[in-house]
């Protein structure tokens, strides 16, 4: 079955000789291509008149177990042996290493094997040589990806998980070949994937208006029946070939709709559209306008705009029953108006605290102000994942409330996470601030020691 992709920006070719020499070889070793992946190889290794990429960036997004990884594998295998520097990448090591295997099996080849210089099978340095030139470099993902070495491909499986710091540090790699390929591959990013990355090419994809840009999807159309095999053979080009229709209707009958949705249909969610971290229905049942319960403390969570363009303060405290609520106290441009804000909040309120990153401590002078040292609680990197793990386990369990406010709530519907080996933490953006602030709060009132409420000064701004 042929199935067209759901989104297809791509420029003209006009020279297919590597393209079809890849294919050709491809078939050769025992890999023969579907005409989908056929057609990708095609748009990615296309040429201009000049022997230059026609698209120096490439995106295919396409759901799982389709056969994207046998796409790289021909593109790869080609390029080295044509003599150009790749660097295959994924987020897990594991699935680096599993295509690893895959390339070495085609190596074995009597087509191949005499073009093999060296395999380097070194730990964390991987890497097939080729005696033309071209190489094959099996690199894991980190901050630090891709130092000391330099390439004319870059590959980036699992593009799913992308975060702009390693694909900053993988891109350079790149830059001094003159003739440099960035190949983009995955699925639709689910909610607590850090898919920036991916989401901006699609963006351009979509637009269709940059030439040397080439995206590729795969998917059912966003209003398609999910429970239906067209629909499932629409957005799988794989149906019938590799995977079979009964596996896609036991999925269907296990995931829950939207994870199937995103994983087998491979249906975007617009960034920062509907879609969120957050159960937005479970949100707004959690709407408790009580003031906070006197003799409990409170604690200011403060965060700051990287370029402090922009701030917000905000308070947690107890209300009746003993349940932790969230009341955002102010976002506002600039970072002026933060220490006075806070001196007032603190004058009125004698024993809460102020919770901030190291970011907020060097922006906003607070010694100035007259906010002392004690008052201040300074959190680090650590704390600032686990403050947005206890926010979102909150949520999901029930056991926090908020004040039904605009600015929070647009934070809450546009949350995204960026993701680690040992957390997450909320990616920053212009409505993120309240949702940040809130996170450093609740982790404070949550993990400090409380103490009794003294009586502090008549206070007649905004009642807690």
């Amino acid at each position: 079955m042929n199935v067209s992709p759901l989104v297809r920006h791509a420029p003209a070719a006009e020279d297919l000789s590597l393209a079809d020499d890849a294919i050709s070889l491809a078939s050769s070793v025992g890999l023969t291509a579907d005409q989908w992946q056929a057609d990708a190889v095609r748009i990615t290794l296309s040429l201009s008149a000049d022997g230059r990429w026609t698209s120096p960036r490439v995106g295919l997004s396409v759901p799982r177990q389709n056969g994207k990884g046998a796409i790289l594998e021909v593109i790869e295998l080609a390029a080295a042996l044509a003599g150009y520097r790749v660097i295959h990448t994924a987020h897990l090591v594991a699935t680096s290493l599993a295509h690893l295997q895959r390339v070495l099996a085609l190596c074995e080849h009597p087509d191949v094997s005499p073009l093999v210089r060296r395999i380097i099978r070194t730990n964390g340095k991987e890497a097939v040589e080729f005696t033309t030139g071209g190489r094959i470099a099996f690199v894991a993902r980190s901050k630090a990806s891709g130092r000391g070495l330099s390439a004319d491909v870059l590959v980036c499986d699992e593009a799913q998980i992308l975060p702009e710091d390693v694909f900053a540090a993988l891109l350079p790699t790149i830059s001094a070949s003159p003739n440099p390929l960035t190949i983009l591959t995955g699925t639709p990013p689910g909610p607590l994937d850090d898919g920036t990355v991916f989401s901006r090419i699609r963006d351009a994809g979509l637009l269709g208006e940059d030439v040397r840009l080439a995206w590729i999807e795969y998917a059912a159309p966003a209003d398609a029946p999910p429970g239906d095999p067209a629909t499932w053979a629409r957005a799988n080009p794989a149906m019938g070939v590799r995977l079979a229709e009964d596996t896609v209707r036991d999925e269907f009958a296990a995931m829950d709709l939207a994870t199937f949705v995103r994983e087998r249909l491979g249906v975007w969610v617009e960034y920062g559209a509907t879609a969120s971290v957050f159960d937005l229905d479970a949100w707004a049942a959690l709407v408790d306008g009580a003031k906070f319960l006197d003799g409990k403390r409170v604690f200011f969570g403060v965060d700051v705009a990287p370029d402090r363009s922009r701030a917000a303060v905000v308070a947690v405290g107890r209300v009746k029953g003993g349940m932790p609520s969230i009341a955002l106290v102010e976002s506002a441009p600039g970072t002026g108006w933060v220490s006075p804000l806070l001196r007032e909040q603190l004058t009125a309120r004698p024993t809460a605290k102020v919770v901030l990153d190291e970011l907020a401590v060097t922006s906003l002078d607070l010694k100035a102000a007259g906010i002392r040292k004690a008052k201040v609680v300074e959190v680090g990197f650590g704390d600032v994942k686990a403050g947005a793990a206890m926010m979102l386990d909150a949520a999901v369990n029930g056991t926090v409330r908020h004040r039904d406010q605009p600015a929070m709530n647009e934070a809450v519907r546009a949350a995204r996470v960026r993701t680690d080996s040992t957390g997450f933490r909320w990616i920053r953006s212009d409505t993120s601030g309240p949702l940040v602030a809130a996170s450093l709060a609740l982790w404070a009132a949550m993990t400090k020691t409380t103490a009794v409420e003294v009586e502090g000064p008549k206070f007649t701004g905004m009642v807690l």
